[in-house]
């Protein structure tokens, strides 16, 4: 009785394992390409709101950001790396205001239309954002 509990116990993980994970099996980094919208906020309370575009390269396009202290401030120089391509997660890096911005870890849904993450910075420490696809 005990051994087939098991068995069943060890087919339902497998499944549920198998399936898990088949979400994001064909994750690539073109799924990140397009037009998004970010929020990003720190520790300190800063906050910034920044439309960019993201090439099927994984290369960030330059852009004007609204800061939390109503000022528009340059994004740029961003790139983004896949690093776990079963699990859909990134890193990379951008410039904000000149201050260089490392993505450590950056997630994005099984459709491929919202993303998360965190960072850390020079200066001002880590960071969380939010991305939404336009």
């Amino acid at each position: 009785m005990i051994i087939k509990f098991l068995s069943a116990a060890a087919f339902a993980f497998t499944v549920l394992l198998v399936t898990s994970t088949s979400a994001f099996a064909s994750c690539v980094l073109g799924d990140t390409a397009g037009n998004w919208q970010m929020y990003v906020s720190n520790a300190n309370g800063g906050w910034a709101s920044c439309p960019f575009v993201i090439s099927a390269s994984g290369n960030v396009a330059g852009a004007s950001c609204l800061a939390g202290d109503g000022t528009n401030k340059p994004l740029s120089g961003g790139k983004l790396q896949l690093f776990l391509g079963a699990k859909c997660a990134f890193k990379g890096s951008f410039k904000y205001n000149g201050l260089s911005f490392t993505i450590k870890h950056m997630t994005i849904s099984s459709d491929h239309n919202i993303s998360a993450g965190v960072g850390t910075t020079s200066g001002v420490g880590a960071f969380h954002f939010t991305m939404i696809k336009q």
